[in-house]
């Protein structure tokens, strides 16, 4: 069965090297093994997909063409009908026959007359098309069935802007895919020449703020707490003043103190960054855990934190499993070609990350469903902002009141 399969592969191959599709190159990754190919996709015309390559894999099986391959972008992909994983879900790579579900027909399926090159067109129609009723990928289907592909178009940052990757040696740089080796950033002179590397103010990263008994300690101390389900496939816990951001308004019926290993534990990081300025001063009014789990697709889409009562610095302890943290500027500054560009900051797991300066007031951030590889806590700790503290406006009425409970430790 394997040398009939390889034959077609073969064949295959031979006709999409003589007569390749417009904005499609396929073929075996190594020509001693025909049943692993890679393509490269061309982003469809007037899509948000539009000026992008795109990688993917294709694995055959045996029996091809009597089974379909499975294809998986290799690429981030932002899309209805690709999995978190980057896996692709159309009908033709569904197994031929009749779906159990009555949702596809037969003829929508894979059968052995289709091919490796109606593959990759079908990809391209779904890239230019998708379909929000598949369940790939639940917020980017949201997205579309309630806002119109239009809308959709708007998320293009997610899979074809240049990407940068924060460098917490260097501080102050995000560097292109290929520099990552924090050896190779003392060439800044070459660098410049070539744009490899973005300055970004207002990141702070620092590697095992705690260690892992402690860890599991926390996780244990949260999970004794009951969990809220909050959007996108989070749950939460929050400690701080009821706000309702779009009156401002703050209500202190319901704060009674933040939980003591929280305020334990900002204490004791604190104390680690004596020579550094990084949490100087810094009061927490309000704590949040928030659980991320890829089963339910946990992610938060691009935002700012409240400028109105939330303070300069963001503080989060990453906990239980590593993520990236993405940052973007508004799309009304994004659109502007210098200015197109989104960092990606690596947060391992026990680390520590503080947001301010530009990276707290002109880029919004996120983090992706795809960066979610395990379970995820957060305990990310605000302070409040000027207008709160003494001096400020609402001082008086809101700010000591909440500074006062914010002192409070809850026993749980």
């Amino acid at each position: 069965m394997a040398g009939s399969a390889l034959r077609r592969l073969m064949a295959e191959y031979k006709q999409l090297t003589l007569n390749p599709p417009e904005g499609i190159i396929a073929g075996p990754i190594d020509e001693e093994n025909f049943f692993e190919w890679e393509a490269l996709i061309t982003g469809p015309e007037g899509t948000c997909f539009d000026g992008g390559v795109f990688t993917a894999r294709l694995t055959f099986p045996n029996d091809y063409p009597l089974s379909p391959p499975k294809m998986q972008f290799i690429s981030d992909m932002f899309h209805p009908n690709i999995y978190a994983d980057g896996r692709v879900c159309i009908s033709i790579l569904h197994a031929p026959g009749d779906d159990p579900m009555g949702y596809e027909s037969s003829a929508e399926r894979w059968s052995p007359v289709q091919s490796v090159e109606k593959v990759l067109l079908s990809v391209v129609s779904m890239l230019a098309e998708p379909n929000d009723e598949s369940g790939a990928n639940v917020d980017a289907a949201k997205m579309v069935g309630s806002a119109g592909s239009d809308d959709f178009g708007d998320m293009k940052w997610y899979s074809s802007l240049p990407q940068y990757i924060y460098c917490a040696d260097c501080g102050d740089k995000a560097f292109g895919p290929q520099l990552t080796d924090h050896s190779l950033h003392s060439t800044l002179d070459q660098l410049v020449e070539r744009q490899h590397f973005v300055i970004i103010d207002g990141l702070f990263v620092k590697s095992d703020v705690i260690t892992a008994e402690r860890e599991l300690a926390l996780v244990e101390a949260i999970d004794g707490i009951p969990w809220v389900d909050s959007q996108s496939g989070r749950r939460k816990q929050d400690f701080g003043p009821q706000i309702n951001f779009k009156k401002q308004k703050v209500k202190l019926n319901s704060f009674n103190g933040l939980p003591q290993f929280d305020r334990q534990l900002i204490q004791e990081i604190a104390n680690q960054l004596t020579d550094s300025s990084v949490l100087k001063d810094f009061l927490a009014v309000e704590v949040c855990h928030l659980e991320y789990n890829p089963r339910n697709g946990s992610s938060i889409d691009l935002h700012f934190d409240d400028f109105w009562i939330w303070g300069q610095r963001l503080v989060t302890v990453n906990l239980l499993s590593p993520t990236v943290l993405t940052f973007v500027l508004p799309k009304q500054t994004r659109d502007q070609i210098e200015a197109n560009h989104r960092i990606c900051v690596q947060l391992p797991q026990r680390s520590l990350i503080v947001v301010s300066g530009d990276c707290r007031y002109k880029y919004q951030h996120s983090i992706r469903p795809q960066d979610i590889q395990s379970r995820r806590i957060a305990i990310t700790y605000r302070e409040l902002s000027d207008q709160f503290v003494p001096n400020g406006p609402f001082y008086e009425n809101a700010g000591k009141q909440i500074m006062s409970r914010a002192l409070i430790d809850l026993v749980f």
